[in-house]
């Protein structure tokens, strides 16, 4: 394998804008994408709801997303970067939409933006229910068609070369040829995502380990706040522990949907008098107590009263998942 100018650890998202932009503002650099599994299967792929950014300052703001971003980190975000990324927000919309990735629109063609948890605004821009699938095809695809960009598939990043306090190589486990090899390299970026699967209950997909942390302390690397993982409030509830079970977005409370328990009460407003729209730490945290008291297995969404037809349209891929599972949505309790 020759060595390139810059490696990628990952697949996800960040790991194919990055590629791309890279190859954009320096054209000719020899960039290698390498993944532990196939290259669609990240995290990005799974995320259903969309990404926020303030598009019309007319019926929204900056302050707005910032205050609400904040707010929901209970304060204890850096400001510094929460202003970056919500500044920023709308370059990257239109950056996606140039690649190729196609969002939602209202009938007057503008991009439909949708309300979701901790929000005072609807800023979410979505591709229906499969936001992140939208997006890592078209990432993917353009990384494909750039002759300078290599993506390699199946390759175990097993940890970091240092020498002279530098990290400049990787140790690669190639299983289809059970050894292992080095691999140097100017520049190596890690974007190996999260570590969901370290969980007994888990949305994140089975490559989720956590292996770039790992690789990163082993290295000599400082991790911060790894006190803050999220966790969503609604995936679809089984009996039986599976790998990765299915996420339910927020984006189906922002839609309308109730939390109930068994016999239809809708217990949220005495944890937060925003209810199903507050954010996942507190919807999630005020489910685990109701279901504590009331020695629970589950809970329940409530999507009876919503239309049919309106919720299949923004909801395909959860309704057809739901319908699959035996759930009709017009008469049951998810």
């Amino acid at each position: 394998m020759n060595s390139p100018k810059v490696i990628i650890v990952g697949s996800g998202i960040a790991g194919l804008s990055l590629a791309l932009k890279l190859d954009a503002k320096h054209p000719g650099i020899s960039i290698l994408i390498i993944t532990k599994a196939e290259a669609m299967e990240s995290n990005t792929r799974y995320a259903q709801g969309g990404i926020a950014a303030v598009l019309n300052t007319n019926t929204d703001s900056i302050q707005s997303h910032i205050d609400d971003t904040i707010a929901s980190g209970g304060e204890l975000c850096n400001r510094e970067i929460v202003e970056m990324v919500v500044n920023n927000a709308a370059d990257e919309i239109a950056w996606l939409r140039k690649m190729g990735v196609v969002f939602d629109q209202n009938e007057n063609g503008e991009l439909n933006m949708a309300l979701e948890g901790g929000h005072h605004h609807p800023r979410v821009v979505h591709a229906k229910d499969q936001t992140g699938l939208s997006v890592a095809e078209t990432l993917l695809k353009r990384v494909l068609e750039s002759s300078n960009i290599e993506i390699k598939t199946n390759l175990l990043v097993a940890d970091l070369i240092k020498e002279n306090n530098s990290i400049v190589g990787l140790h690669i486990y190639n299983e289809s040829e059970n050894k292992y090899e080095s691999l140097y390299s100017n520049f190596i970026i890690l974007s190996t995502g999260g570590c969901g699967q370290l969980f007994e209950n888990t949305t994140n997909p089975s490559v989720a380990t956590g292996d770039g942390y790992a690789m990163a302390i082993r290295a000599g690397a400082l991790l911060q706040n790894m006190q803050y993982i999220q966790f969503h409030p609604t995936a679809l509830y089984q009996k039986k522990i599976s790998q990765s079970a299915f996420l339910i977005s927020e984006a189906v409370r922002g839609f309308g949907a109730h939390v109930v328990d068994n016999k239809g009460v809708r217990f949220l407003f005495a944890e937060d008098i925003r209810g199903e729209l507050a954010t996942r730490d507190i919807v999630s945290d005020a489910i685990n107590k109701y279901k504590t008291k009331h020695h629970l297995n589950c809970v329940y969404l409530d999507i009876r009263h919503i239309d049919y037809t309106k919720f299949r349209n923004h909801f395909p891929t959860i309704t057809d998942k739901l319908e699959e599972q035996g759930f009709d949505i017009r008469k049951d309790l998810i």
